[in-house]
């Protein structure tokens, strides 16, 4: 959960923080050439636009990589000695055993 929250502060800043510096940048340039605002919009809208696909295409990557993921799982065949949520299975020379502090009784 922490490490979603900090990639989502991350990428939060960033698509602030990219189109104010390409918006300082065209102010810079805008002083330069004694222009109006053009260089300063302008560059700030290709800063934005340009940072909102980054973010499109980095999802649609990843969320491929995890459908991936689960088709090659749900595809892969599942072994007949698997143990059951974890458990090892006892080998053959070895008598089977309950996990300690579980017993077989009924009494509470």
């Amino acid at each position: 959960m922490n490490r979603g929250l900090g990639d989502g502060l991350a990428r939060a800043f960033e698509l602030a923080a990219v189109p104010a510096l390409f918006g300082a940048g065209g102010w810079l340039i805008d002083r330069w050439l004694g222009t109006t605002p053009v260089f300063t919009m302008t560059l700030a809208l290709v800063g934005f636009v340009g940072k909102l696909l980054a973010m499109w295409y980095h999802y649609a990557a990843q969320m491929e990589r995890l459908e991936r993921a689960v088709a090659e799982q749900r595809s892969a065949p599942t072994p007949p000695d698997r143990p059951a949520f974890g458990v090892r299975p006892a080998a053959a020379d070895e008598p089977a055993t309950l996990p300690a502090g579980i017993t077989l009784d009924d009494r509470p």
